[in-house]
């Protein structure tokens, strides 16, 4: 539990916070004159942590603040006072005066998002944080929360200290620190709660959408030893039913086999080894330990990173176009204009054998297809063209892209095939 010396002092904005009908702010000018104030009231504190230029500090003020419900809790419960950490060429001498300290208690709490809001017991305790703009009704819940130790910040931390966490108030804890950017603290309670809420639990009766967000977070904490992993492995369209997430299980469990399997090995530290990685060594060692995994797949995708961080573009070309060939190409709207971006950015900037620009061909036939009017699909398919020597095709094929980017008047990309076109007539090349 952190607590601020009493030499830190607040920084005090230059208007005026209070207001009518709504939380009155006070005016104490130091950390020990507001801990004074407080304990005489037997109160907590409540410190609002803003910006002059925040939006949402500004829209807290008119609609949260004025509001006199908000203000008859606050009032009654909290000593409030607003913490200023911007500095501008209107702030009074006050403002100036405690900027120091305004970035002392920004380290001190991490304070990395406005509003930030901390609450603090008489005494200057941390017992509650949160971040964000608050409806009425959203900050009331949070003001009320801040005071129930069975719920508030070190409420849950010393429960936690003392083994006593639920289910759900670890996932509160969680919540809480991954707001603040605690880390460290967070990976402590997940490993909790994994040990406690997962480990030794049937992996049927905990199969469910909101577990995907923990296996998403905190995938470091799992590997194939876990029963939960074996499960999904083993058992994937009944696992991606109960989860709602067709093929998820496949992608987590490819996932973990990469990362164990490749990534640790070739990339330890997230730097990779020296020399060329003995990639039939690794494929077969990973068909032999999961036989029902696609093993030249995982290889493939660790070649196309290992081969790019070398600059070596042949190698990344041929094996981004084994990767489709696999895959095939995904035809929905995000699956189409990542294979635009794949044809573009690697096939058509980077190859150079003819059999390879081909294929690029093709996979724009493919997207064309499914997205006729895309003239930004139609731009790579005619630059593509040209590069695998089919110039007047190309010509063509920009001309129409062209047509279409002047009907819904695009400048950017009218200009760009404009000088397209040209650099084509001209037989100068288009991917440098």
């Amino acid at each position: 539990m952190k607590r601020l010396l009493t030499v830190l002092l607040f920084a005090i904005p230059s208007m005026s916070y209070a207001q009518k009908g709504g939380i009155t702010f006070s005016n104490a000018n130091n950390w020990e004159a507001l801990i004074k104030e407080a304990k005489t009231a037997h109160k907590a504190i409540f410190i609002d942590v803003m910006a002059t230029w925040c939006g949402p500090c500004k829209q807290m003020d008119k609609d949260v603040y004025s509001n006199n419900e908000i203000g008859s809790y606050m009032d009654a419960n909290f000593i409030s006072i607003k913490l200023q950490m911007d500095s501008t060429g209107h702030d009074n001498d006050q403002v100036i005066q405690w900027r120091k300290d305004a970035k002392s208690i920004a380290a001190a709490y991490q304070i990395n998002a406005f509003p930030s809001f901390l609450f603090f017991d008489e005494n200057g305790n941390l017992i509650h944080k949160d971040l964000a703009f608050k409806s009425v009704h959203g900050f009331l819940a949070l003001a009320k929360r801040a005071t129930d130790p069975t719920q508030n910040y070190s409420g849950l931390q010393n429960t936690f200290e003392n083994g006593k966490l639920n289910q759900n108030q670890s996932l509160e804890l969680m919540d809480l620190q991954k707001k603040f950017k605690e880390d460290s603290f967070v990976l402590l309670v997940a490993k909790d709660y994994k040990s406690h809420y997962i480990d030794h639990s049937d992996p049927d009766s905990i199969l469910g959408p909101h577990l995907i967000d923990f296996l998403d977070q905190y995938s470091s904490l799992f590997s194939f030893k876990d029963p939960l992993i074996r499960h999904l492995y083993s058992h994937q369209q009944k696992a991606d039913k109960a989860l709602k997430n067709p093929g998820y299980a496949k992608r987590y469990t490819d996932y973990i086999i990469s990362r164990d399997m490749i990534t640790t090995k070739i990339w330890p530290n997230g730097k990779s080894i020296p020399g060329t990685p003995n990639w039939t060594k690794i494929q077969t060692s990973i068909a032999k330990q999961y036989p029902s995994t696609n093993a030249e797949k995982l290889v493939l995708n660790a070649k196309v990173r290992w081969y790019r961080e070398k600059r070596d573009w042949d190698a990344v070309v041929k094996h981004e176009i084994k990767l489709v060939d696999i895959n095939g190409i995904d035809t929905s709207v995000m699956g189409l204009a990542m294979a635009n971006n794949l044809v573009f950015g690697t096939i058509f900037k980077y190859g150079t054998q003819k059999p390879d620009l081909e294929k690029g061909i093709s996979y724009m036939q493919i997207i064309l297809k499914n997205t006729p009017e895309d003239y930004f699909a139609m731009d790579t398919y005619a630059n593509i063209l040209y590069k695998a020597g089919h110039k007047d095709r190309a010509i063509q094929q920009e001309n129409i892209a062209l047509e279409k980017a002047r009907e819904k008047k695009d400048v950017g990309s009218i200009q760009l095939y404009e000088e397209t076109i040209t650099k084509m007539q001209q037989n100068l090349p288009t991917w440098q």
